[in-house]
This record gives C-alpha cells, structure tokens and sequence, in this order.
C-alpha cells in the first residue's frame, strides 16, 4: 500500500494515508479508513463519501479544514445528504472578493468567544461561492490580526530603511549590482513595495515607495476568514464554535503519532500494514473511553492531561501473586490513593483489588 506521496510539510516519501472520522458528541472514532499513500484529495474524499454510505451512519454534518475543500467536495458531500462545515482558502478569487467587501464590526453583538488564539468576532453573510449564492461566515481573530499587522509595518519599515541606505552607498554601483541587492532586501514584500534604478549624471539612483493600496488591501484580510456552512439554519456564532472543535481531530492524530508512535509502520504485505493501522486504531479507542469516563465523572477540562496522568500512575503499578501451599494471594504494589478514588468514580472499584484464591487437585 506504501507508494510514493507528499506529506504534510510537503516531503515526498512512501507512505499510507489514515483517514478518521471521529464523533463530535463523544470525541470517539467512528470508522477508519486506509488509502494508498499517492492518492489524491478528489479522490479520497469521493471513497470517504462512500465509506460513510456503506457504514450506515445516518448523515449529518462533516467538518475539515480549508485544506480539503472545492467545488467538486461540496458538491459530493452535498448528494450524499451531508452537511457540511469547512475552512475557504484565501487564495480563491471568490474568497478574496468576500474578504474585500465584507466588514466585520468589532462590537458585543460580534463577538463569538476567546480561544486560546485570541478574540473571535464573526458576521454572516450571502455571498456567491462555488458557482452560486451561499451563506458564509467571516470572521476575524482580532489578536492575530494585530500581530500580523505590526508584523508587516515592521518589514516594510525595515526595507524602507535598508532600500535608503542602499540608494547612498550604492551612487556608484553598476544598475545589474543594484537590481541584485534590492532583491535580496525585498525578497518576498516586492507585491508591497515599488523599486527602480535610475540612472543620472551623478551615478545610479533608486527609487522606491509602498504600494499602499495593496498593504491596505493585506491590513483589511489580516486576520479574517471566511468558513462555509450548508447547513443554512445555523447562525454565525455555531459555525465558527463547530469549526474550531475541528482541533479535536488534530489532537487524535498527535496522540497516533506521538504516544502510539504509528509512524513509521514497519511491516510491507498490506494485510499486515491494515491490521497495525487498526491495532493503533483500536488503542486509541480505549484512550477515548478513559478520556470520556474523566468528562463524565468531573467537570473540570483537560480530560485529555488527566487520562495521560492515570496512565502513567498505572505503569507504575506492579502485580504480584505469591503461593502459599493451596492458596495464591494477589496483591498490588505502588498504588496511590489518587488512582484508587480515581477508579472508584470511573465505576471500577475493585480493579486492583488483593484477592485471595483457593487451589483444589482433583
């Protein structure tokens, strides 16, 4: 199944794709499916559409990420009786008109809540994408907006600076030497900032100035974003608190990769590699289930920290069984108080319980 693909940072190696469809309600994973690793996006998302079909899952809302998202996707999910929740990349001529034309006020009746990225305010509106009229929402992280506002007058003020120091240095310096050097100041600002070489009787001269109508155009994008929902009755505020639970599926993946270390898979038949994927799977089932018992049994957050916590309380634990003439006496060494109250609340009291069994010969 390995075949050559790319993969997130862009690499290109051989590999297998793992697509997860987890459940929003109780964080649990649903199905699973296996992909070899060239297949493409169009492709994967018209079998997971499929898949869902044959698993008899009654339809309802998929959520992913702008990574994953066309005309061609909304129309698959949209056949299939789906609804849909997804990230629009920037880079869309429809996306960047829908940026352009739509304010988003900073106002109490905007705001949506504060994550742990920053302040989120979000406006819903009726815009055409994907080939028709649809309701989309925009919103804005009004912190990272800041940021990467300052960020940017912080570049173009520094290459201001630098292209000065270059036109008084650089009087005598060949037009092909100057060329040269402003395109390593610039780099990749040069849609902000407006360069030329002259050349006069004292010499090459250079001038330059700010494309202000394009820094203003990137000051009005900073920071927003535009999600689609085809679920017309929802309001803005439910789209972008659905949207970002998406960090679920995220975490999953983390754990996949880190405390199960999925990666690399070390087997070749495809068999073998189906069944590693779905014993890795399987134990992150268990993982949920822990993870859901914490949610159930306590209101505070971090189900995930304190699952992790248990575990490791409970790779210290040791078992120890010791015969003595017809009676074998179970016994648990390094149990905390912490584990055993934390057990008994999960409904399992009696799991690291000393017991005592009685040996019979026939």
């Amino acid at each position: 199944m390995a075949e050559l693909g790319y993969n997130a940072k862009g690499i290109k190696r051989r590999q297998v794709n793992l697509a997860l469809v987890v459940s929003k309600r109780d964080k649990y994973p649903i199905t699973h499916f296996i992909y070899n690793g060239s297949r493409n996006t169009f492709s994967t998302v018209k079998n997971l559409m499929a898949c869902l079909i044959n698993t008899s899952i009654e339809a309802g809302t998929i959520i992913w990420d702008r990574g994953n998202v066309s005309k061609e996707h909304v129309k698959m999910v949209e056949s299939a009786g789906w609804k849909l929740i997804c990230g629009v990349p920037k880079t869309l001529k429809e996306a960047r008109d829908i940026l352009d034309t739509t304010a988003v006020p900073l106002n109490p009746s905007t705001f949506v809540h504060k994550s742990r990225l920053g302040h989120i305010y979000a406006v819903k509106t009726s815009k055409t994408l994907f080939g028709r009229e649809r309701s989309v929402v925009v919103y804005v992280n009004q912190d990272r907006r800041i940021s990467k506002i300052n960020a940017q007058n912080e570049a173009l003020a520094e290459i201001g600076r630098e292209l000065d120091a270059l036109g008084e240095k650089g009087k005598e310096s060949s037009e092909s030497k100057l060329h040269k050097e402003i395109k390593g100041i610039v780099g990749s600002w040069k849609g902000y900032v407006h360069t030329r070489v002259k050349r006069n009787g004292n010499g090459s001269r250079i001038e330059w100035k700010y494309k202000t109508r394009e820094i203003a155009r990137a000051e009005h994008s900073a920071g927003k974003y535009i999600l689609l929902s085809t679920d017309e009755a929802l309001l803005d505020k439910d789209v972008v608190n659905r949207y970002f639970e998406k960090y679920l599926i995220e975490k999953v993946f983390r754990t996949f990769k880190t405390l199960e270390e999925i990666e690399p898979v070390r087997h070749r038949l495809e068999q073998r590699v189906k069944a590693y994927i779905f014993v890795c799977v399987l134990a992150y089932r268990l993982l949920a289930d822990l993870q859901y018992r914490f949610r159930k049994i306590s209101d505070q957050g971090d189900a995930w920290g304190r699952a992790g916590t248990l575990l490791l309380e409970l790779g210290r634990v040791e078992r120890v069984q010791v015969k003595l003439g017809h009676q074998v006496k179970t016994w648990y060494l390094n149990v905390t108080k912490n584990v055993q109250e934390t057990l008994r609340k999960m409904g399992f009291p009696d799991l690291l319980k000393e017991s005592i069994e009685i040996e019979f010969e026939m």
